[in-house]
């Protein structure tokens, strides 16, 4: 099991302080501070807490209805950090009068990407995940593969297995956030490998949510769509597809003769955006777009540049090919 981002550093950080001998405190904001001080720009932090809500009892929301929790979540947003935080398995909904508009953007904003967990299969919230306008995002909640837990997958729980645990039944939004948040940093990390500057929380959450799987079910209670990496990576793609030339002619050359050889063009972008389209110019004439194969009927020096485009408009440096055409002129189209 390699992980969302496998190469990526991770570290954790209890939000739990002992503050004597018999007695700790749970204290998750001091945590996120400290926490602070070993981050960087476009570096991200998952928050795995929940805590009790205005209703009480296990109606549990995100840890930022704490006013604590909301601050430390704003310090790490203006250093720059993504704080991915798990919305609850309290089954709220977040635009209750209750929350006295504590999860209203218009209100108050942490800059967190909140996330609430959904369907595997369907994509729909699950009784338990809370919901409404201010959840971007959603994860699994259910049927997930991991390390650890209760070994159902294989290990069981001897301690003699610790180190070969595995589960395929971790779940809440406990299990979503992980999800979020790896697509956070396969886009950061994508971002810093081609030079870009890293992204803030917010635009990051906007090409997700631009990008992703829509909600399935009821979308009125709210948990947003499932990111696709996939096209999240393609959307913001900056390298560059790559063309090739061929030139062919019948009978087939001999040598390096050519005779009133035919240009074939073609692209390819890898796993990005897709080829938009390819350009040509001949003998350093204006750049066409290329629609299909061409003739070239006159002898002499002949020079080919071309040069694909993809989706996003980024442009493959122009290529150049030289050759000569030994053939005669012809009368039929061509260049």
């Amino acid at each position: 099991m390699t992980g969302g981002v496998p190469d990526a550093t991770m570290y954790g950080i209890s939000p739990v302080r002992r503050v004597s001998p018999t007695r700790t405190t749970w204290s998750p904001a001091e945590a996120m501070v400290y926490a602070s001080r070993f981050l960087d720009p476009g570096d991200a932090l998952l928050i795995e807490q929940q805590t009790v809500g205005p209703n009480g009892g296990t109606r549990y929301v995100p840890i930022e209805w704490m006013q604590s929790a909301f601050e430390a979540t704003v310090l790490l947003t203006q250093l720059g950090v993504t704080v991915v935080a798990t919305g609850g398995n309290g089954g709220e909904n977040l635009d209750g009068p209750e929350f006295l508009g504590r999860f209203d953007r218009t209100v108050r904003d942490s800059g967190a990407i909140i996330v609430g967990a959904g369907s595997s299969t369907t994509r729909e919230r699950l009784g338990f995940s809370v919901h409404g306008s201010r959840v971007d995002l959603q994860g699994w909640g259910q049927n997930i593969t991991t390390t650890g837990s209760n070994g159902n997958l294989q290990g069981g729980t001897d301690p003699a297995n610790l180190d070969v645990r595995y589960t395929r039944s971790f779940g809440g939004t406990s299990g979503a956030g992980p999800i979020v948040t790896s697509a956070v940093v396969a886009v950061q990390s994508y971002l810093k490998a081609t030079g870009q500057g890293v992204w803030s929380a917010a635009r990051i959450a906007d090409l997700l949510k631009g990008t992703g799987t829509p909600q399935g079910g009821d979308a009125s209670q709210h948990i947003g769509p499932l990111p696709d990496l996939r096209a999240a990576l393609r959307r913001i793609e900056v390298d560059a597809p790559s063309s090739a030339v061929a030139l062919t002619q019948v009978p087939p050359r001999t040598g390096d003769r050519y005779v009133n050889p035919t240009v074939t063009l073609s692209a390819d972008d890898g796993w990005g955006s897709g080829v938009d389209r390819i350009e040509y110019r001949h003998n350093g004439g204006p750049w066409r777009t290329y629609d299909g194969p061409f003739r070239v009927l006159r002898p002499g020096q002949h020079q080919i540049s071309h040069r694909a485009v993809d989706r996003n408009g980024t442009v493959e440096p122009a290529k150049t090919v030289t050759f000569r055409n030994l053939g005669p002129p012809r009368s039929s189209s061509g260049d």
